[in-house]
């Protein structure tokens, strides 16, 4: 429905370059995507070829900007906080692909994707979290970086969120074709800035069927979708389109 009415499609995820294109060949098109928990932007060869990107490299999946730090400045301080705390952190970094497969259950092929981080590092506290915690945010600040926590792990990055590459994304657009009206969808505390950059927030429900209640506290005045995953996006998508073309 999407593709047939002209619709942008705009991933919005922690998942890497190399995951986002392995996305794109089982979704049979591309599109814009903010990768890395908004550390990234990817535009597809071929889309807004008259938009200029002067940040922009090119790559094989086409112009990458770069929104914060790259990865090798990441992985220092990652380095340096397994020192500090003996070994209690353990990032993707310091993980083979049979070790990131076992912690996220992906495939070796797919882990080995997850692998391929250009910004973002995750990762897990192995022992003693609470100990730890307050060490590693404040050394991270130190550094300039931030902690930020997903559903199962840690990330270590640069100063971004995901909104600020969603209002890039609007500017971006906009540029391309005029005033455009955004609606974004998510479920984790992450995905509290992008939400708060689109015009129709609506929160996914969690595999139990409630909405994330932090989530919901301070978006009192979100959507919630219809049921959890793919099931609930792809409804309250389909909606809120039905309800803008009846308007």
């Amino acid at each position: 429905m999407l593709r047939r009415r002209g619709i942008p499609l705009v991933l919005c995820t922690s998942k890497t370059r190399a995951e986002v294109a392995a996305l794109w060949a089982e979704l049979g098109s591309e599109h814009l995507a903010v990768i890395e928990d908004g550390a990234g932007l990817l535009v597809p060869s071929g889309l807004l070829p008259r938009v200029p990107l002067s940040t922009a490299r090119r790559t094989a999946h086409g112009r990458l900007v770069p929104l914060t730090v790259p990865y090798a400045r990441v992985r220092r301080v990652v380095r340096w906080l397994r020192r500090r705390t003996g070994g209690a952190v353990f990032g993707f970094g310091d993980a083979t692909a049979a070790e990131i497969g076992r912690l996220t259950g992906l495939s070796e092929p797919a882990a080995r994707r997850a692998a391929r981080r250009e910004f973002d590092e995750p990762f897990v506290v192995v022992r003693e979290e609470a100990r730890w915690r307050a060490v590693i945010r404040r050394e991270a600040a130190r550094r300039g970086l931030v902690v930020t926590h997903g559903g199962r792990f840690h990330h270590l990055h640069g100063p971004v969120d995901k909104g600020g590459a969603v209002r890039l994304v609007r500017r971006l657009l906009e540029r391309a074709g005029g005033p455009v009206r955004l609606i974004g969808l998510g479920d984790s505390p992450l995905d509290l800035p992008l939400l708060t950059a689109t015009d129709w927030p609506v929160i996914v429900p969690r595999p139990d069927g409630q909405p994330e209640a932090w989530l919901r506290r301070r978006l009192p005045h979100a959507r919630v979708a219809p049921a959890p995953g793919p099931t609930g996006w792809n409804r309250a998508v389909l909606a809120l389109i039905d309800s803008f073309a009846r308007s």
